[in-house]
């Protein structure tokens, strides 16, 4: 029988999902790179939902707001995406992007 785990974490990500996230965060200048290449819509689509942003952002909102972070000034899709999607984000992301933005135009 295999082995399941009934409380995978506390924030809602199973095992992979949670996985997932620890290789784009320890690889974040190169996520944030291959962000900046997509080239069209359609395949920015494709990546957010791929690499479940709006999950990420739900389960852990301030280590995905201080990656984005580092892309969102300089990608319009991004900025959209977030615009879009802003009602499904929990009030931390939205206070951790706006204190991480503060901290970025001082020089932090």
């Amino acid at each position: 029988m295999k082995h399941v785990y009934l409380f995978e974490s506390l924030n809602d990500l199973g095992k992979k999902d949670m996985a997932l996230l620890d290789r784009i965060l320890s690889h974040d200048e190169r996520f944030v790179k291959m962000i900046e290449e997509i080239k069209s819509d359609k395949e920015f689509e494709r990546f957010v939902n791929h690499f479940k942003f709006l999950e990420f952002i739900q389960a852990e909102p301030d280590k995905m707001a201080a990656l984005l972070l580092k892309s969102v000034k300089d990608n319009e899709r991004l900025r959209d995406w977030i615009g879009k999607n802003s009602d499904e984000f929990p009030e931390s992301f939205k206070k951790s992007v706006g204190l991480y933005s503060d901290l970025k135009n001082l020089g932090f």
